[in-house]
């Protein structure tokens, strides 16, 4: 029942509005999500990022900034007539979506979910379904400026709904407005995401980590947007301005507050988790201990070829921050105020592209990203340079580094890329990197290097279109010494080799076939023991105007976690998961995408994993009796 009304309420929004989208013409409604080359393009980035080096939270980023860029583009391409006044708002975009999934087999979470079993952590206290709501809708008006408003609802397996407002678990509700005249830029109220210069102070942008795409540092980051996805953290709640204060000065204010859920003892939080969970009792307890406020400026100034900015950001808890000392986080910060302050450029001088920040944060820490881009005919080469000092301290910094933790790190990193031949291109980077201070799972400095290169095939031959990609990897760090005969630092080196390769072929009849082959090789300690992993796997698809149909099956093998695998695989529009395997065993997947009428789409997805030589999957209240696992995924998009 309260799902039902939830979704009466926003239905009976989306009708009301449905006949102002009407009036527009249907080519001028133009829908670049039901178009195919839409979807490949999809697939084509997300095929393109490294999934060990990228979070979900980071995935669910990139499908959230391709709906962006897809909004844009319709607003864009609808030019109002000068001849006729138009109304006070125009070209209404709207976009329902309601999707569920759920792992068929039983987890151990949801046997006997009594009060008493619930109350001591041995059930979760909802459903095994995990639902999500999404409302959008967009327009312009006759000054040209976008007009934003949204609501996300989502609720995670094993959490349940509630009786009042928010409704789920956790959600988005957003209201902004953009124009590319006046003295308003940008305002934005309820939640949504701040970037700072490069990300040293604040990162809630997309960032697709240290890899072969680090050329996207250098472009332009959009410092202020609504939070539109599920993500449950790494979001502001409040409000945010962008002023055009002269035609050289921009300045972005933002203010924001929301609680946080972890652990307090004596009136100190201990503990900051950010998974989002509320699934059992002691992680609802949890939930919104501290209050987090944060304050912050950046000013920025702009000519022809330079841009340079200050940022300032003020964060307070209302209750005293304490980790517990561990060998990796000795110099985090811990207190209830932290203030800090960074200067960021961007210029372009003799035909090369710099870029780059310094901050300090308020004990005297600092830290420093600089990059040099240049284009050498039809090549193109990229020199980025890092430097974190050990007392840097930074809450929710977002740049590129090996290690998270934005401290004691040292590290070169230089790309080039460019064709090899009318049908070939090549990106090859080499990064090193020195660590000052001890990091997660390395208990004294250390130092490490990275090689990598891809090359990319496409090509048409005989109406059809082959692409592929062979990539290679070669890691070199180190870790902590697991064996009896430990060296004296208590560290030894391991080498971690990646060779990935696909191959696609799209037929013009709408067939399309697709092969992926993941070698993983990891060498370890002075004895040079190695593991491995290994997967191929194949897809048959098919695609209509409205339907559109897909089918893959995988078999792999991995020694440990160390070797696993991540597989690329066709998921429901703005959906995100990334297969891990380990382990020996299969994995089929089919999804199914309809038309049914304009606007609406279904989108249904089934995926088994089927493992050998296990009695039993995963662990504690997440464990499968059995050597299968189902999984069912459904979604239903409405837009006009």
């Amino acid at each position: 029942m309260r799902s039902a009304s939830i979704l009466s309420i926003f239905l009976l929004l989306f009708f009301l509005n449905a006949s102002i989208g009407a009036q527009t013409p249907p080519s001028e409604r133009s829908n670049p999500s039901s178009d195919p080359h839409w979807v490949d393009w999809q697939m084509q980035l997300i095929e393109t990022l490294d999934p060990e080096q990228m979070s979900e939270r980071d995935y669910s980023r990139i499908l959230e900034t391709l709906y962006e860029m897809e909004l844009d583009n319709h607003l864009h391409n609808y030019l109002l007539s000068d001849s006729v006044q138009p109304p006070l708002f125009y070209v209404f975009q709207q976009q329902l979506i309601l999707s569920a999934d759920r792992c068929l087999n039983q987890r151990e979470g949801y046997r006997h979910p009594t009060r008493q079993r619930i109350e001591s952590d041995k059930a979760y206290r909802g459903d095994p379904y995990h639902e999500t709501l999404r409302y959008d809708i967009s327009t312009r008006d006759r000054h040209r400026g976008q007009w934003r408003a949204g609501l996300v609802l989502n609720k995670d397996a094993g959490e349940p709904w509630q009786y009042q407002y928010p409704w789920a678990d956790s959600h988005s509700l957003y209201l902004s407005y953009r124009r590319r005249e006046g003295i308003v830029r940008e305002a934005v109220a309820g939640h949504y995401r701040i970037t700072l210069g490069s990300g040293l102070l604040c990162g809630q942008n997309l960032s697709l980590g240290k890899n072969l795409i680090a050329n996207g540092f250098m472009e332009k980051r959009r410092s202020l947007a609504p939070h539109a996805s599920s993500s449950e953290t790494d979001f502001m709640q409040g409000a945010a301005v962008q002023l055009r204060l002269h035609q050289q000065w921009m300045l972005t204010s933002f203010a924001s507050w929301r609680g946080i859920d972890g652990t307090l003892s004596a009136d100190t939080l201990r503990t900051w988790n950010e998974t989002g969970y509320h699934r059992t009792q002691s992680e609802e307890n949890h939930r919104h201990t501290a209050n987090l406020t944060q304050v912050g400026t950046r000013l920025q100034w702009l000519a022809e070829n330079a841009e340079v900015a200050v940022n300032l950001l003020y964060n307070h808890f209302d209750h005293p921050y304490h980790r517990a000392v561990r060998y990796y986080n000795r110099y985090v910060f811990r207190g209830r105020r932290l203030g800090a302050a960074s200067i960021d450029y961007d210029l372009q001088w003799l035909g090369i592209h710099f870029k780059g920040e310094t901050a300090c944060s308020q004990n005297g820490g600092w830290a420093t990203l600089n990059g040099a881009h240049t284009d050498l005919g039809l090549w193109s080469a990229a020199a980025l340079y890092r430097y974190y000092s050990n007392r840097y301290l930074h809450l929710q910094g977002n740049a590129l580094a090996e290690s998270s933790s934005l401290q004691g790190e040292q590290g070169i990193t230089l790309l080039l890329q460019g064709p090899l031949s009318a049908h070939w291109d090549l990106q090859t980077s080499a990064d090193w990197f020195r660590f000052s201070v001890p990091q997660y799972g390395i208990r004294h400095p250390s130092d490490g290097y990275e090689i990598a290169a891809k090359a990319l095939y496409r090509r048409t031959l005989h109406h059809r279109q082959w692409s592929g990609t062979l990539s290679y990897r070669w890691k070199a760090k180190h870790r902590n010494s697991t064996s009896s005969s430990s060296t004296q630092t208590g560290i030894e080196p391991y080498y971690r080799q990646a060779l990935d390769a696909t191959a696609q072929c799209l037929f013009p009849q709408g067939w399309t076939l697709r092969t992926q082959a993941h070698l993983r090789l990891q060498t370890t300690g002075t004895h040079l023991q190695t593991t491995s992993g290994k997967a191929i796997a194949q897809a048959i698809g098919y695609r209509h105007s409205l339907l559109r149909i897909e089918a893959q099956g995988a078999w792999f093998q991995s020694d440990n976690y160390d070797c696993r695998l991540y597989l690329s695989e066709k998921d429901v529009l703005y959906g995100f998961q990334i297969p891990m395997l380990q382990g020996e065993g299969w994995r089929a997947a089919c999804i199914l995408s309809a038309e049914l009428f304009a606007g609406l789409t279904i989108e249904a997805k089934y995926a088994r994993t089927t493992y050998r030589h296990q009695n039993t999957i995963s662990s504690g209240l997440q464990r499968i009796q059995g050597n299968h696992q189902d999984h069912l995924w459904i979604q239903a998009r409405w837009k006009i």
